[in-house]
């Protein structure tokens, strides 16, 4: 097996997801990572307990105990890693690039044995 990629976190890592990008879930939350650059994608708020992406990388759900967030990433958000970032509106902060990932709204609705589910992406 040969080795890729390999960087230190500055905090302690709870688990990580495989997938299009690389998740690590710590105490403040996630970060996807990009698995050639080891950039910061973005970081998100939440403490999934696991997190599934689609074949195309395009969606990605994020399940917690009692609920799941849909979000929508958008490769092009995110500038290639050669660019200059300079004169560019979508520059990376400490949180990485806020419109890679976009929350497409699902809402699901039971009631006993009839089960309503609406998405909406």
């Amino acid at each position: 097996m040969k080795e890729v990629r390999t960087f230190k976190l500055d905090y302690g890592a709870e688990q990580i997801f495989g997938g299009h990008l690389l998740g690590v879930r710590s105490l403040t939350g996630l970060t996807f990572y990009d698995w050639l650059t080891g950039r910061i994608i973005r970081r998100i708020d939440n403490n999934p307990k696991g997190v599934y992406w689609n074949e195309s990388g395009q969606l990605v759900a994020l399940c917690t105990n009692d609920t799941f967030y849909i979000l929508r990433y958008s490769a092009d958000a995110v500038p290639d890693s050669n660019l200059p970032t300079i004169n560019n509106n979508n520059h990376e902060d400490i949180d990485g690039y806020e419109k890679a990932f976009q929350v497409s709204e699902i809402y699901l609705i039971c009631e006993y044995k009839d089960c309503k589910i609406t998405f909406m992406l």
